[in-house]
């Protein structure tokens, strides 16, 4: 099958949406399918290096170059180069097809409603996600937010009343064959502008080696409870919302959380964890290479996850298949990934609850590590079914049904 693929982000040897970009044109080239790329020149270095020691014939990367956006644009600088990108993009496609029978075009990356894609234009069979950008961070909880709350308060914003009007998200939704999506919200926001067909599917995967044996993931039950928080340091990823809940656990429970990443909230994360006396029980690690995050899920017994707003987080996936207990916010992405048997999912109210959730969350799994074992053993099950293996499988079946409605 001739499949052109749409994505802006992509690169091996990375995560995120440039890992996914570059997994979904890697695998399905390796099962044999034509596939072309249209990509943007970011992650043109690695590659070029990829390819020159891993020859993979079935596999084309059409680089389109990145237009101007002036710096004053800020953190939305890429946002608006990538929606202006789709254009160039279009007319890359349409050159490509001048030369190539196109069996189905598949947009993967950005994974956003916002971004939307201009492919459907090519008149192909076309398929657009999976994609998130629905879920918009709950009001009320402002105060995690330092740094971003006025960037968090737009995009709500945008969301809920304006992105069928200044996005592409509308026409793009409505001329798709199928759109995968990644969350609730998303499936509330895309059936609003017309979408047809909607089917839910995971942005992110992992690789096979990733999974461990549940019967060598043991907890040493003399130790204390080890908690594991990853992320980038972003307002809306709320790392502040994890250290008040682990400051209000019981003090005769034994514990320790190491945090791994960076960002804009670092500047206050040290005073954060000393004004809450956590300083003998969290350690901050800043960011560190991918194989040291591996190597810190399978040292941990619990993935403390607590984004306002996230799409999914393939952090959930990773911590999954290698054995963590899960404790997450009962919302967006993580409301979708992690089943009531791999871990514990805290109502979203108020902050004062949600606070006091995650803290008796933690504190029954301290004191539980049966049912540590148990839901280690579950979420090794659930990441087994989010290889990347078995994602490109299901999607050369819609593959296969999209372009047999033509």
């Amino acid at each position: 099958m001739n499949i052109l693929l749409s994505a802006f982000s992509c690169e091996p040897f990375s995560g995120s949406e440039a890992g996914n970009g570059w997994n979904w044109a890697y695998e399905l080239a390796r099962r044999g399918n034509n596939v072309f790329v249209l990509t943007s020149p970011l992650g043109r270095g690695p590659i070029e290096t990829f390819l020159r020691t891993t020859a993979i014939p079935t596999l084309r990367i059409i680089f389109v170059d990145l237009p101007e956006v002036p710096i004053w644009f800020g953190q939305f600088r890429l946002l608006a180069q990538c929606i202006i990108w789709q254009r160039r993009a279009l007319a890359a496609a349409r050159q490509l097809i001048a030369d190539v029978n196109i069996d189905v075009v598949h947009h993967v990356t950005w994974g956003s409603i916002h971004v939307g894609s201009q492919l459907w234009r090519l008149g192909k069979p076309f398929i657009f996600g999976p994609v998130g950008g629905g879920q918009v961070a709950e009001p009320g909880f402002q105060r995690y937010l330092r740094g971003g709350r006025i960037i968090e308060l737009v995009r709500s914003i945008i969301v809920q009343y304006f992105t069928g009007v200044l996005f592409f998200a509308r026409s793009t939704v409505s001329h798709s064959a199928l759109v995968l999506v990644t969350n609730f919200e998303t499936r509330e926001l895309i059936t609003r502008f017309g979408a047809g067909r909607i089917e839910f599917m995971l942005d992110v995967g992992i690789p096979e080696t990733l999974l461990v044996d549940p019967a060598t993931r043991r907890r040493d039950t003399a130790c204390c409870l080890k908690i594991l928080w990853v992320g980038r340091l972003l307002p809306r990823k709320a790392v502040l919302l994890a250290l008040e809940a682990m400051s209000r656990i019981d003090p005769s429970i034994r514990f320790s959380c190491t945090i791994l990443g960076d960002g804009m909230q670092g500047r206050y994360l040290r005073k954060w964890i000393e004004q809450l006396n956590l300083g003998d029980r969290v350690t901050w690690r800043g960011q560190v290479p991918w194989n040291e995050v591996l190597a810190a899920y399978s040292k941990h017994d619990v993935f403390l996850f607590t984004s306002l707003r996230d799409t999914s987080g393939a952090q959930l996936i990773e911590a999954m298949a290698q054995g963590a207990a899960m404790v997450v916010l009962d919302h967006h992405g993580a409301k979708a990934v992690v089943a009531e048997s791999a871990g514990i999912r805290v109502p979203v109210t108020t902050p004062e609850g949600t606070v006091n959730g995650l803290a008796r969350a933690l504190e029954r799994l301290a004191g539980d590590p049966e049912t540590l074992a148990e839901m280690a053993k579950n979420g090794i099950k659930f990441a087994a079914d989010h290889t990347w293996r078995r994602k490109v499988t299901r999607a050369e079946a819609l593959y296969h049904d999209v372009t047999s409605r033509v």
